[in-house]
């Protein structure tokens, strides 16, 4: 993804953030899916 590319710190500690959240939440699969 671009974002990952240009800022690579704050897309990483944003996706922490929806990886840790995706856990709890099964329907959160679809920001993946989407690309979000």
């Amino acid at each position: 993804m671009p974002f990952q590319q240009i800022f690579p710190g704050v897309y990483e500690f944003a996706n922490g953030i929806v990886n840790n959240w995706l856990i709890a939440d099964d329907d959160g699969w679809t920001l993946i899916d989407t690309g979000y």
